[in-house]
């Protein structure tokens, strides 16, 4: 089973602060989009950022 951690907080705040300031967590918007493209979750893709 793939590893679901995830971090905490508001997924706006957090595009907001990396697109005002080019830092943060690309994982929570991700996250997010992908949850409403696609809601079964067998059928979402796996993305890894590394």
């Amino acid at each position: 089973m793939p590893d679901r951690r995830r971090t905490e907080g508001n997924p706006v705040r957090h595009f907001n602060r990396y697109l005002s300031t080019g830092v943060g967590e690309v994982a929570p918007i991700t996250r997010e989009i992908l949850r409403e493209a696609e809601p079964d979750m067998a059928r979402r893709p796996v993305v890894r950022v590394g």
